[in-house]
């Protein structure tokens, strides 16, 4: 079973990185206790109706788990299907020239 890193949000950091940069430091040190050195800071504008908000993120890899292992096993069997009865599909129709 080899299963993938996956790219994904830690943590929602709305306002923790907000305030004296000594309580800051404090909190991103705590994050990289918690998380590692390489999770990263992502910081994006979403527009919505005329306004915008800004979301903050935690983010990092960790290993898929086994439920979404299972479901990329699976959609990767039903793509293969689905590529083998195109070309099934497709040799009947125009030969296998």
């Amino acid at each position: 079973m080899k299963k993938l890193k996956v790219h994904t949000q830690l943590e929602a950091l709305e306002y923790e990185l907000e305030g004296k940069l000594s309580k800051v430091r404090d909190k991103i040190d705590k994050l990289i206790a918690k998380h590692g050195p390489d999770a990263t800071i992502e910081i994006s504008i979403e527009y919505s109706y005329g306004s915008e908000s800004v979301r903050v993120a935690l983010m990092g890899t960790r290993e898929e788990t086994d439920q979404e292992y299972l479901r990329r096993k699976a959609q990767e069997k039903q793509y293969e299907a689905n590529e083998r009865a195109a070309y099934e599909r497709l040799k009947a129709k125009f030969g296998d020239s």
